[in-house]
């Protein structure tokens, strides 16, 4: 167990250990709960039960009453009453189903591209260097959720010719599997799921092989001959549970695993890792703590890992959700070295801390004239990109907009955020930048977003207007990777509107095009910030200049 300590995360030695054992790991199932669904889209579980009881039950105080107080699974049971309820005489008996299927890709699909988060992403790399740098290895993702995520970022790097661990990937697709070979809620399926899993064993395992396990049926962004029902109500789990732990079981008793985003409360899924405990596999679950402050405490965390023990897994506690998909890039990072054991010496290069420090001490050298004039140069830079970002948004005159770029300072001696640079500013004293300590300060929506380690609008949907000039925000984190040695991340940009989350540019109704279209250019503007001096610099207008042209010139 990873021990309560004030050192930060990939700072302690029982973290640098835990990277190198997966690194080295030969076959591994990577099972991707509904924290990755949540990191890529905001959406949660109980959001998307919302959406499917909408059409049935208009009053949105009575649908929040229902899912609170039943729970998620039993108002989805509702919710899919309702619908077959709505079924007239005449249509097929799919006809509910397919409008649930309809509504779950809408609301699914539509959110749009700002809300990136990289957990999907960093999964697909991790599974892709892995298998891709040493061919004995094997790797099969698995996950219950619905969205398509995972394989639109397996298939984003194989289409895009990437290169990883200095070999192209494979250029076939991903193969998507299912627990069955036909739909698993028909009442003709007949196929048993632990046999075919043990049929196709040789594939999912072989070595250098990829695959994609979807347990609880698929709803892709445009349909295609492996969607598959999902599976929704306490009837489809009901029906479901037996398969999925089946096809779990052949799983998790020819390979270790690893549990990203997952409460790993499912009973399918606990009822399979008690069945294959003490086979000689390693297991490893990311635990979250940023919102489960009990677990901070020593004496609660003892008696937590109690469970985890049951289930033959160790968690590894981090403490924001910014750390599960960094774990997963360390992971990575180590993976590709000839020996992952060079992650664990003190003096190497290729550590997170390390490639933070040296980010560091490339981006001060832009200061080495002063930072008056480097400082007023961000300034203007961020001007021109608020230019560009109103007329994306259409934003009316009346509406002030503003940008700030908050940067990781001096990250060897502290954790720490400060406010480099504004669109209102330049201010007379470069030294008077307000600084932000990163665990505590819960004041700036920058830091918050930090740790959540996805883009972020505050405030949520439906508070209060908030006091003060500036009434809504959209903040990025924003990372770092010199010549593909891993990313760090280095800073936040956030865009702040003073109009309230109801009817500004950034509100929750707000055209998720026009959000999306604001993204790369609020990167370029941060990429020309955030970027260090190269050997060949001998000033700090170099990544700002390159910024304004891209701007100029998308």
């Amino acid at each position: 167990m990873t021990s309560i300590d004030e050192d930060p995360f990939f700072h302690r030695r029982e973290i640098r250990d835990l990277i190198v054992e997966i690194a080295q790991l030969q076959r591994i199932c990577i099972y991707g709960g509904a924290g990755i669904t949540i990191n890529r889209s905001t959406l949660s579980w109980a959001t998307m039960v919302d959406t499917i009881l909408a059409p049935n039950v208009r009053d949105d105080k009575l649908r929040y009453l229902i899912i609170r107080k039943l729970g998620n699974l039993q108002a989805a049971s509702i919710a899919a009453q309702l619908f077959e309820d709505s079924v007239e005489y005449g249509q097929t008996g799919n006809y509910a189903r397919d409008r649930m299927v309809d509504m779950l890709r809408y609301r699914i699909y539509s959110r749009g591209s700002w809300v990136d988060g990289r957990l999907a992403q960093n999964i697909a790399y991790l599974a892709y260097s892995m298998v891709s740098y040493r061919n004995d290895r094997s790797v099969c993702l698995v996950t219950p959720n619905y969205d398509d995520y995972l394989f639109e970022a397996l298939e984003e790097i194989r289409q895009n010719d990437k290169v990883i661990a200095r070999q192209p990937v494979a250029k076939r697709p991903v193969p998507i599997h299912h627990p069955t070979t036909s739909d698993p809620l028909s009442d003709k399926n007949s196929t048993t799921p632990a046999g075919w899993l043990r049929r196709v064993n040789s594939k999912f395992f072989s070595p250098g092989s990829l695959n994609l396990v979807h347990l609880h049926g698929r709803i892709a962004a445009h349909p295609d001959e492996l969607e598959r029902y999902p599976v929704v109500s306490e009837a489809d789990y009901t029906t479901t549970a037996d398969i999925t732990e089946r096809a779990l079981c052949e799983l998790l008793r020819r390979s270790s695993a690893l549990f990203v985003g997952t409460s790993m409360m499912d009973s399918p899924l606990v009822n399979a890792l008690r069945s294959t405990r003490s086979l000689g596999f390693q297991r490893y679950a990311l635990v979250c703590t940023q919102d489960k402050p009990e677990l901070k405490d020593r004496e609660y965390r003892r008696l937590a890992t109690k469970r985890f023990d049951q289930l033959d897994v160790v968690p590894i506690y981090h403490d924001y959700y910014i750390h599960s998909a960094q774990f997963l890039e360390e992971v990575r990072t180590a993976a590709l070295l000839p020996d992952p054991n060079e992650y664990k010496e003190h003096a190497a290069s290729m550590r997170y801390g390390s490639r933070l420090t040296k980010w560091w001490s490339g981006w001060d050298l832009r200061n080495k004239d002063g930072m008056e004039g480097h400082q007023r140069a961000c300034h203007e830079l961020l001007r021109l990109g608020l230019d560009i970002v109103r007329l994306t948004l259409r934003a009316p005159s009346s509406e002030a907009l503003k940008i700030e770029m908050w940067i990781r300072w001096k990250p060897n001696e502290k954790r720490t955020m400060q406010l480099w640079a504004t669109s209102t500013g330049p201010w007379l004293d470069p030294y008077s930048m307000r600084e932000a300590v990163i665990p505590t300060d819960d004041e700036y929506i920058s830091v918050m977003a930090f740790r959540n380690g996805h883009p972020t609008r505050w405030p949520p949907p439906h508070s209060p207007i908030q006091k003060g000039r500036w009434k809504s925000f959209l903040s990025i984190p924003i990372w770092y990777d010199e010549q593909k040695q891993g990313e760090v991340p280095v800073g936040v940009i956030t865009l702040a509107s003073s109009r309230s989350g109801s009817d500004g540019s950034l509100s929750s109704d707000a055209s998720q095009t026009k959000l999306s279209a604001c993204m790369p250019r609020l990167r370029t503007v941060a990429k020309g910030i955030i970027e260090p001096l190269r050997a060949a610099d001998d000033h700090f207008s170099r990544p700002i200049d390159e910024a304004i042209a891209e701007l100029n010139h998308p």
